[in-house]
């Protein structure tokens, strides 16, 4: 019964500039990730586990999610290993597409299952999913493009 919420966004900045600041930067997601805490010491690689601390649908969730896979510049993929809500993360991804003259595609692309009651709003879910995407891949745009100036 899982469902995928994807959107695009096309950054002024080149993919290996895009892939590194992503790696790097966080406030971004806010106000909808409002923090980003390493569980495993050192630079981000596969197994790597970060506690997310989110608020949705007047929530506010504790999530943790393992890094999957780490390929870059084109692939940052994660699961959900741990909290609780009425969705679960089975995998997300940015993927990064290099369009040529310094510019770059940014797809995030999530696998989501509605879990325990969150099966019962499964149509709602779907909606605050992809309305949350709506607003955090234009914030992706806004912030590293005024960065990289």
């Amino acid at each position: 019964m899982s469902f995928v919420m994807e959107r695009s966004v096309e950054v002024d900045t080149p993919i290996d500039e895009t892939f590194a600041w992503m790696l790097e930067h966080d406030e971004w997601r806010e106000p909808v990730v409002q923090s980003v805490t390493p569980l495993t010491e050192g630079p981000p690689r596969v197994g790597s586990r970060y506690e997310n601390v989110a608020k949705a649908a007047g929530m506010t969730l504790r999530i943790t999610n393992e890094i999957t896979v780490l390929d870059p510049p084109h692939r940052l993929a994660w699961t959900q290993v741990g909290g609780k809500g009425p969705v679960r993360t089975v995998e997300g991804n940015y993927l990064l597409e290099d369009l040529g003259g310094g510019r770059t595609r940014v797809t995030l692309r999530n696998t989501i299952e509605p879990v325990g009651y969150g099966k019962l709003l499964t149509p709602i879910l779907k909606v605050v999913s992809r309305r949350i995407a709506d607003r955090l891949m234009p914030q992706l745009k806004e912030h590293i493009e005024a960065e990289s100036v």
